[in-house]
Formats: structure tokens, C-alpha cells, sequence
């Protein structure tokens, strides 16, 4: 009997504990439901931020801010902002009234109407999203301060003079404490340094400025007087009336200006046109080839208006200068040309030559040269018909030329016309100077790099005016001319592969007759 009441005892244990479990169950799920639920974020997800638990979000302002937790938080997944966010279960461990004054890292920020959601990362590697009134941001304390220098500006540098009060801020808009000797009415007509601007919509530009005392705060711009201002602002654009059009520039308007020498020394910025802050001068940039993808009109102080523009020799740093250093040549703004592109190894132009050719020898040798110059620029094809650059010898139109260069264009193909009759005659030329041949082909290779003639009447951009120089517009075949290839010209052959550019400078497609020089002959190099 015994056994028997313990079996049913057990029994009706057992029932008590399912119904118990049962009803635990329900209640647990009322309460559940009663909650925000917790959500472990799964750490193999490749947009887990990290350690987790929180998420990476790729549209969010990417950051490298240092902060100090001030008070207690809310633990996301993902920004408020974002749809579908899950608040973090409860852990005591991280409960932002337990890390008050701990330095954690911002990376990443996403602003809702009135502020911001802060992807944070602790001391412990774990991540998290917070409400970005928990933090303070320390991130490096600009200058003397108290304003701090905040990632996500935009560096400028330009002086203003103060006009009118403004509120002191540590950053966009923690207002500072109320300091009666930094009033703004106090600064009223001095001039202050501004490194610093954040746009905050609505017309509010928040500027970071340090005083003469080099103390620094953010202002509203509203509050000071730039000491000068742009009028208007203008990107090149490419002339789509003009036939030629897709030859002269790239799809984003920007083009090859070159810089010519100068009666007075023009300043050279960075950032900011007028901003104080020279670099350099005009006079030190001439025979450099530049880009320029944007003009300025500058009212200055003085009520005079300056056109500035933007301009960049490796369309990596640009810079900006007043438009009277710049040339523009004889056909305005048409200084760059598409041509040749080679298909080789690394862009390398591929060429072939015939063994039987009469001016091997001399083809050869100016290939060498500028292969010495920059070393790759030319390959030898595999065979005569897949090459980028044909050299022909014939009898030209001109009998007073020794050689013309023709680019196809789209085609990718240049074909270098050398003469082999008359007085002007390649092949008669190469055994009296061979050399002063070389030199000859290496200038009409030059013109299928993509350099125009210097020295000429008609080169308005001309920079080297002696017959020793490459490029010059004639020669008397001999070797002491065409000898030299300055290294601006190989800067900006350079340059121009670069940038998929082969043609620079303006070019001179005249058919000029025989000319005397110092009682010899020379023929000119179209």
C-alpha cells in the first residue's frame, strides 16, 4: 500500500508540475510580450560590427571619434533610425550607469531629426548602438580649445572678421559655458582664422574659429564676415556643338591648360582661394602641364573681382591660382588632343620594323631613346599588324619636311611618315648625320606621345625656343639639334597617359617651306 500511495503521489506530483510548468509558460510569454524582445545578433553575419553585438550599417557616416560615457543608455542592434531595430536584452554588465567616464570609440553615426545614434565599441571589443546624449566626445581638443576638432568637417582655411554676437559651442551645438570676454559683441570687427566648416542644413553653417588669443570655439558663420567672397562657381564643361568635341576633352569636363611665365609672381593656395596660406608661385610652374576643371569670380575685400582656377598636375592635389598665370594657347581652352594609347604590356605602344627597312638603325635608336626616358613606354609587336605606331617611308606631299605624324584617333593608331626623297630626303640624311636622323624620328615620336612644337611662331604655349630642344619646329638633320628632351616634356608625357591623354599643346599643322637659318638648311617638323 505503501508503494501503491507513493506511486500516486508521484502522479499527481507530476501533474502539478506540468500544469505549473505550463502555466509558467503562459505567464513568461505574457510577460515577453509585454517587453522589447531580446535579440542575440548571429556573429557569423558578415555585418556584425566586429565583436558584436550590434550591426555595421553601410549608409551610416563612417567615424573616428573618442568619448566618455556620461550617463546611462539604451542598447540597439542597429540605430534607432534604421526599421526593424531590437533593443539588446538587458546586461547588467554593460549598463551605461556602470561605465560613467569610460573612454570608448565612435565608428560610425547615423542622425535622426534631433540626434544622432553612435555605433560604439568597449573597452571590451563589444559593440553596441547608443543614444549619442549618453556620450560626450572628446575627440582631439582642437588647438588650445575648448572646441573640439571634429572628424567630419570640412577643412577649410580662410580669415573673417567678426560682426555680431554669436553662442559659443564645443562642437555642433554643445553650447559652452557663458564667458563674457569671448562675446562675440567683444570680437566685433576683428579678424579671427576659420579651419572648419560643418553645414547643418537650413542655411546654418557651423564654423570652428580661433582667436587672436588662440583659444577656439564653433560659431554660426552668420556671425562673421568672410574677407572675401566667391561670386560664382563654374565646372568646364565639354562643348557638345563642336564636332571635335570628344577628341578635346574628359567626360568630366576637365582639360589641359599650361602655365606661361609672368611680370608679377602669382600665389598658389590650397583648399581655398586667398586663404593665406601660399604655396608656391606661377613663375615656379612654368613648362608644367596642369588640369583645370573649375573657375571661381572673387570679390575682395577691396571690391575688385578676381577669376581663380582650380588646377592639379597629377588630378590627385589641386590647387588654385589667379586665371592671368594661366595660357591658354591660340584655340582657347582646345590644349588636349586624344591620340595614342598602347595595347601592350601596362599601356606599352607596340611597333614593328621590318629588317629590310633602309632607317632600322635610325627607328631603332629613337625608340631606345625614349624607352630610356621612360622605360616600358615601347614594346615590340609580334607581328606588323597588330601594332600601335606604323612607320612608313615615302614621298611626302611637302618636299621641304623631313617626316608628318598622323594620329587615327578612335583607332588607336599613329603612322609616322618619314620622307625619302628631295632635299629633305630621310634615307640621303642618315649618311651624312645618322645620329642627327635618330633625333629626327625621336621628335616625330614625340608629336605620337602627344607633344605639340615649341619654339614655333605659331606655338602660342611655346616654353623652349633653341633648336637643341626635341621639339622644336625645325631642324638641319644634323645631331647637335633635337638632342635635348627636357624633363618637364617627360613629366607630362607622363602625365597625360595618365590620364588617357596623348596630344598636348597647340598644335601647328602648317606646311611651311624651306627656311635658312645661319646660312644652312632646315626643314620644318610637321
Amino acid at each position: 500500500m505503501v508503494g501503491g500511495r507513493s506511486k500516486s503521489t508521484n502522479r499527481i506530483v507530476n501533474i502539478i508540475v506540468i500544469i505549473l510548468m505550463a502555466f509558467s509558460g503562459s505567464w513568461l510569454n505574457l510577460q515577453t510580450s509585454l517587453v522589447p524582445q531580446t535579440v542575440q545578433a548571429d556573429e557569423n553575419e558578415t555585418d556584425v560590427f566586429k565583436d558584436g553585438p550590434a550591426y555595421d550599417v553601410p549608409t551610416a557616416t563612417k567615424v573616428n571619434y573618442k568619448a566618455v560615457v556620461k550617463h546611462n543608455w539604451n542598447l540597439l542592434d542597429k540605430p534607432f533610425t534604421e526599421p526593424g531595430y531590437q533593443t539588446i536584452g538587458y546586461y547588467s554588465s554593460v549598463i551605461g550607469a556602470n561605465y560613467i567616464g569610460t573612454k570608448v570609440t565612435i565608428s560610425e553615426r547615423v542622425k535622426d531629426f534631433s540626434t544622432y545614434a553612435d555605433l560604439i565599441t568597449l573597452p571590451s571589443g563589444k559593440s553596441y548602438w547608443v543614444d549619442d546624449h549618453s556620450l560626450t566626445i572628446t575627440s582631439d581638443i582642437y588647438q588650445n580649445g575648448p572646441a573640439l576638432n571634429l572628424p567630419n568637417a570640412k577643412i577649410v582655411s580662410y580669415k573673417a572678421k567678426v560682426v555680431a554676437d554669436w553662442n559659443l559651442c564645443s562642437q555642433p551645438w554643445d553650447t559652452l559655458t557663458y564667458f563674457s570676454n569671448v562675446n562675440g559683441k567683444n570680437y566685433v570687427g576683428q579678424t579671427v582664422t576659420v579651419t572648419r566648416e560643418i553645414d547643418r542644413g537650413n542655411g546654418v553653417i557651423a564654423v570652428l574659429v580661433t582667436l587672436p588669443d588662440n583659444s577656439s570655439y564653433w560659431v554660426d558663420k552668420n556671425s562673421l564676415a568672410v574677407t572675401y567672397q566667391v561670386l560664382s562657381k563654374e565646372k568646364y564643361q565639354v562643348d557638345g556643338s563642336d564636332p571635335s568635341y570628344w577628341q578635346d576633352f574628359r567626360s568630366d569636363g576637365s582639360r589641359i591648360y599650361t602655365i606661361k611665365p609672368t611680370v608679377t609672381d602669382y600665389p598658389i593656395y590650397e583648399d581655398t582661394f586667398g586663404n593665406g596660406h601660399i604655396l608656391g608661385y606661377s613663375s615656379n610652374l612654368v613648362g608644367t602641364y596642369y588640369l583645370a576643371n573649375e573657375v571661381e569670380t572673387i570679390l575682395n575685400p577691396s571690391g575688385t573681382k578676381t577669376t581663380a582656377v582650380h588646377i592639379s598636375n597629377d588630378n590627385i592635389n589641386w590647387y588654385w591660382v589667379d586665371k592671368d598665370a594661366l595660357s591658354f594657347g591660340q584655340d582657347g581652352y582646345k590644349t588636349a588632343y586624344e591620340g595614342l594609347i598602347g595595347n601592350g604590356s601596362n599601356g606599352a605602344i607596340k611597333y614593328w620594323i621590318e629588317t629590310d627597312d633602309p632607317l632600322a638603325n635610325e627607328i631603332q635608336a629613337a625608340i631606345d631613346k625614349w624607352n630610356s626616358e621612360i622605360p616600358g613606354l615601347f614594346e615590340k609587336a609580334d607581328s606588323p599588324s597588330n601594332v600601335n605606331i606604323n612607320f612608313e617611308e615615302k614621298s611626302l606631299a611637302n618636299p621641304n619636311s623631313w617626316a608628318s605624324t598622323v594620329h587615327y584617333g578612335s583607332a588607336n593608331i599613329v603612322t609616322i611618315e618619314l620622307n625619302t626623297t628631295g632635299a629633305a630626303s630621310l634615307i640621303t640624311n642618315k649618311y651624312i648625320d645618322s645620329q642627327g636622323t635618330a633625333n629626327i624620328i625621336e621628335h616625330e615620336i614625340g608629336h605620337a606621345l602627344g607633344l605639340g612644337h615649341s619654339g614655333a611662331d605659331g606655338a602660342s604655349w611655346s616654353f623652349y625656343t633653341t633648336p637643341s630642344n626635341l621639339m622644336y619646329i625645325a631642324s638641319d638633320g644634323r645631331s647637335d639639334n633635337y638632342n635635348t628632351i627636357p624633363k618637364t616634356m617627360v613629366d607630362a608625357i607622363r602625365f597625360i597617359r595618365s590620364l588617357g591623354w596623348t596630344y598636348v599643346g597647340q598644335p601647328n599643322n602648317e606646311q611651311s617651306s624651306l627656311r635658312a637659318f645661319n646660312g644652312g638648311r632646315w626643314f620644318v617638323i610637321n
